[in-house]
């Protein structure tokens, strides 16, 4: 799948951690992978009041399970770096998306989304996958693998300023877990994510960190 090319590789420990499979077999999930972009040293990424939305072209209905848990799980995340969350309006807008699939699925994509080039950086892309995130779905006969395939999971988000619909901050955190492990289910990875990717945050533009 694509990978961006950063600056800087460098890894970040937290507390090490493994999934065990639903079918009764350990299965670790690798690290979170974060990159992130801002306009930090010209354009501050202050803290206000802010609103959390669908990133425009996501694949997931904003009004199901899953991007609710993804919605909610980057709400808590800004809450906790000071801002403070309100239904609509607000000076700043966070857009979010998910998506899932194996990492050939996720290479083979159509066009995407620019991620790096709004707030500064390099360009990226991610387009939506057709694997969708549907809670309660077997994803090991839909991907058609065993109970050990490996999926890769994606949390997309950007902070826009309200007034001019300038992209001051974006990111992207993803994680390859086995399709049926504990991990992969929806709000152990929805968190496992948003707060990998707020970690530190705005953490150092272009700079790609693994988190455990």
């Amino acid at each position: 799948m694509f990978r961006f090319q950063p600056r800087i590789l460098a890894p970040v420990l937290l507390a090490a951690s493994t999934t065990a499979g639903l079918a009764g077999c350990m299965t670790p999930a690798g690290p979170v992978e974060v990159t992130r972009f801002h306009r930090a040293e010209a354009v501050p990424v202050a803290r206000g009041t802010i609103s959390v939305a669908p990133l425009p072209g996501s694949m997931l209905d904003p009004q199901s399970i899953e991007a609710r848990a993804y919605y909610d799980a980057v709400a808590a995340e800004l809450a906790s770096l000071g801002y403070s969350v309100v239904e609509s309006g607000g000076q700043y807008r966070a857009q979010v998306t998910a998506q899932r699939g194996t990492a050939a699925q996720l290479a083979n994509r159509g066009s995407g989304v620019s991620v790096g080039a709004g707030a500064g950086g390099s360009t990226g892309r991610y387009g939506g996958s057709g694997v969708g995130l549907g809670v309660g779905l077997d994803l090991t006969r839909l991907l058609g693998g065993g109970n050990d395939t490996r999926v890769v999971t994606e949390l997309d988000a950007r902070i826009l300023r309200a007034s001019d619909n300038l992209v001051i901050w974006e990111g992207r955190a993803e994680q390859e877990t086995g399709a049926t492990s504990e991990a992969a289910q929806l709000g152990v990875i929805s968190r496992k994510l948003a707060a990998a990717l707020f970690q530190g945050f705005p953490g150092n533009s272009g700079e790609t960190i693994r988190v455990k």
